[in-house]
């Protein structure tokens, strides 16, 4: 791979090449790396690249559990939540982080309670007023989580 140098140092050029080549085998996708001209937008693009195929679950999770999927469906989208996690976490820009945390919580915690239930929406009925107040105090972080996937990441979710 060619490196074109644009003003950016050797040493941002070198330390930018393990990150994507993360992604990359992170997310089973084909791209070129290219040295960030700041380390903020380095790690808005290492999240905006991991939350890519997660995204629209993170944000829509209240939209998962009324649209009634079935079982197999369910243990996909939150077991691909729980395969980003490690990455969403670590790549989370800090003023982004304890959004990303706390959505999380609570996808892992609607997860527990599925996975108890045998990924059935109906086992879900005892926790209901539990769940809901927790996606209440989550709330402010998914609408945090949706305009950056909008508005950085330029993600339709």
């Amino acid at each position: 791979m060619r490196v074109v140098r644009s003003g950016v140092g050797e040493k941002a050029t070198r330390a930018a090449v393990p990150f994507a080549a993360a992604a990359l085998l992170l997310l089973g996708m084909t791209a070129v790396a290219s040295a960030s001209r700041t380390e903020a937008r380095g790690s808005d693009g290492r999240f905006c690249a991991a939350s890519k195929n997660v995204a629209h679950y993170l944000v829509d999770i209240s939209k998962q559990l009324t649209s009634v999927p079935g079982p197999t469906k369910l243990k996909a989208e939150y077991g691909a939540i729980k395969a980003a996690e490690p990455a969403l976490k670590s790549s989370a820009p800090g003023r982004l982080k304890p959004n990303v945390v706390k959505v999380l919580t609570f996808a892992d915690t609607i997860a527990a309670h599925l996975a108890k239930a045998n990924w059935n929406i109906a086992g879900l009925l005892p926790y209901v007023s539990s769940l809901q107040a927790q996606e209440a105090r989550v709330g402010p972080s998914l609408s945090a989580l949706k305009t950056y996937y909008r508005t950085t990441c330029k993600f339709d979710v």
